[in-house]
């Protein structure tokens, strides 16, 4: 493939991945609600970091360590119960009991969303199984481009995750003034159960790695 080629199918590739709910979508959406548009589209930050440390990882081999069982096991299981507590906070205090007024130093913090974005990236199984699949054949695919390839495969691969959850911070953040007390915790206590949810499913998934060593 051409640069701009790269480019563009990692782009559309990007989009089908960034619009699946998951971990990052639902940490976007609460975070909107209570901090604003630049909070919630920070979290993408985080996570496009991560994802530029699989990048370079992934070109030199990474994909032997992401396609062991233990690794899968380990991602699965600290992941479900990272999700399970968050998701449990969440659905039990949605943020006090008001929609929050955004106080301009905490909403301009970076901090918090970046970090909340490359742990909630990070603790998600399906996160890592794209990369060593889907990713990874991308990676090696731009690699015959040399360095101007994977990084035009990065870059459009980012550029979806930013854009997508951009818009979804602008929009929520935007209809937030909408919206009454009660319909904010409801939808902040769904996001909770959603993620609740994920964790429940990603540790049944770290389950099943142990009955296949047992039997």
């Amino acid at each position: 493939m051409h640069i701009i080629q790269l480019f563009t199918a990692s782009l559309l590739t990007g989009f089908s991945g960034a619009i699946m709910p998951g971990p990052v979508l639902i940490y976007t959406i609460s975070r909107s609600l209570s901090h604003g548009f630049i909070s919630g589209a920070l979290a993408a930050i985080g996570h496009s970091l991560l994802e530029l440390f699989l990048v370079i990882g992934l070109t030199f081999g990474l994909d032997q360590l992401l396609n062991n069982q233990i690794a899968e096991f380990v991602i699965g299981t600290a992941g479900g119960l990272f999700l399970l507590w968050m998701g449990w906070g969440m659905s039990k205090n949605p943020v006090g009991t008001a929609i929050p007024i955004v106080d301009k130093s905490d909403a301009d913090s970076s901090r918090g969303p970046i970090s909340a974005g490359i742990i909630l990236s990070a603790t998600n199984p399906y996160f890592f199984v794209w990369w060593a699949t889907v990713g990874l054949s991308f990676i090696e695919e731009s690699r015959e481009a040399g360095t101007a390839g994977v990084a035009a495969f990065y870059t459009g691969h980012i550029s979806a995750d930013i854009i997508w959850y951009a818009m979804i911070a602008l929009t929520v953040s935007s209809g937030k003034k909408f919206l009454s007390d009660t319909t904010y915790k409801v939808i902040v206590r769904c996001c909770g159960i959603f993620l609740i949810c994920l964790g429940l499913y990603f540790a049944y998934a770290g389950k099943d790695f142990i009955q296949r060593i047992l039997t």
